[in-house]
Parts: C-alpha cells; structure tokens; sequence
C-alpha cells in the first residue's frame, strides 16, 4: 500500500461534512416540496411562502385581500386561492 492510499482523520472529516451537507440539501427540499404540497397553510407557513412576516398577512387578511378559515385559535389560508390571487394580480385582472 502506497503513502497517498492512506486515509487520513482530515479526510475523513472532510468527507463527514460534504456528506452532512448533502443529506442537509436533501431534506430541506423534501420538506419545501411537502409544503408545496400542502392545501391548508397556517399564518407562518403562508408568511414563509409569500417571503413576508406575519403581520403583513395580518395585514392582508385584515383588508380583505386573502381570506382564511379559522379552525380553534388557528388561521389557516387555502394555498390554491392564495396561488389564484397572486396569477390574477400578475394577469392584471
């Protein structure tokens, strides 16, 4: 066995974290398709999707421009109707 076979602790730590940086890329996208996936989408969750804070979906929500369901203490927000919305105000209508 040659000198440059051997594997070393560095290596090994290297290769430690591109693997933990992988299986980090992999989950984080099957979470962001699950939530793709979703019907319902509470307040933070829409906030996450639309890249705003939850005030400004207070906000939103205050004025009329979405509208949501309330379940207990929990807003939730229908994702096709937000996703419809948003196609009109892109379409102009």
């Amino acid at each position: 066995m040659k000198s440059s076979d051997l594997i070393t602790k560095h290596d090994l730590d290297e290769f430690k974290q591109e693997l933990l940086e992988a299986i980090k890329q992999i989950i984080e996208t099957v979470i962001s398709e699950a939530q793709m996936q979703k019907k319902w989408l509470r307040t933070n969750e829409l906030a996450e999707y639309l890249s705003l804070s939850n005030s400004q979906i207070s906000v939103l929500k205050q004025e009329g421009i979405i509208k949501c369901r309330k379940l207990g203490d929990t807003n939730f927000f229908n994702k096709n109707e937000i996703d419809d919305y948003l196609k009109n105000q892109v379409n102009g209508t």
